[in-house]
């Protein structure tokens, strides 16, 4: 084969192993992330856990249920899920008082997903989990939440009315067990008054990448295939006789 040819493979497999490898590193130096602006009446603390049944890292936290609280970028480790932990506590006495949480959630790519299969969640009638943790208006121990939640009412519904930077989409929810919905049927205002309800959703690791990642057996191929090539390029080329004709 002509050297020109063989020079021309090689470079041609090079830059082939250049495409490639260029997804795999892109992705190793930039990890998925997780961003959100939410609140709760009265008052939240959510968490990130790699368990539904414990209740994790605290990454945000908020006391005024007017105000709109947000988290960005939150490295998530590839390849593990996890959940996400909200607990809220309201206050008041008489029985009932309005509570609810709303929210909106995004992922920055495709290694992971929420519950939904998409990159954005909001709070809403599905999704999520929600359920009674105790009485009282203070942080408790987390009470893994199996029931519905019940949508209130969308972002700008009464009496919360619009909380800046969450979708319009996005509903105010709370649990729909009778201990904290005593109301039936359930309405805005008529939740469990000084008492601690948990919600939760998943973040599930993506089985595929958007960017196909070629296995290792695919480097090994074509790295032989390269030395071979160059092996060929330094071998010598037998001379050709020359028969002369008297």
């Amino acid at each position: 084969m002509p050297r020109t040819v063989l020079r021309l493979l090689a470079a041609t497999i090079v830059a082939s192993l250049a495409v490639l490898a260029s997804p795999l590193a892109a992705m190793r130096a930039q990890a998925t992330t997780l961003s959100g602006t939410l609140t709760a009446d009265n008052a939240f603390n959510a968490y990130l856990s790699a368990s539904a049944s414990t209740l994790g890292t605290l990454i945000a936290t908020g006391s005024d249920w007017s105000k709109s609280f947000s988290f960005t970028n939150l490295p998530l480790a590839a390849g593990q899920s996890y959940f996400l932990n909200i607990e809220a506590y309201n206050a008041g006495g008489g029985g009932v008082n309005p509570g609810a949480f709303i929210g909106t959630f995004t992922l920055s790519d495709t290694g992971f997903h929420f519950a939904n299969g998409t990159l954005k969640l909001e709070t809403g009638g599905t999704g999520w989990t929600g359920g009674f943790n105790a009485s009282g208006s203070v942080p408790n121990a987390w009470s893994h939440p199996t029931g519905s939640v019940v949508a209130l009412g969308p972002n700008g519904s009464s009496p919360w009315h619009t909380r800046p930077g969450i979708d319009a989409g996005a509903q105010w929810i709370w649990p729909g067990d009778a201990q904290s919905s005593p109301q039936t049927p359930t309405v805005s205002g008529g939740e469990c008054a000084n008492c601690v309800v948990d919600f939760q959703t998943r973040i599930l690791a993506s089985t595929s990448a958007s960017i196909p990642v070629p296995e290792p057996a695919s480097f090994a191929v074509f790295a032989v295939a390269l030395a071979g090539l160059a092996a060929a390029m330094r071998r010598p080329h037998p001379t050709r006789s020359v028969v002369r004709r008297g």
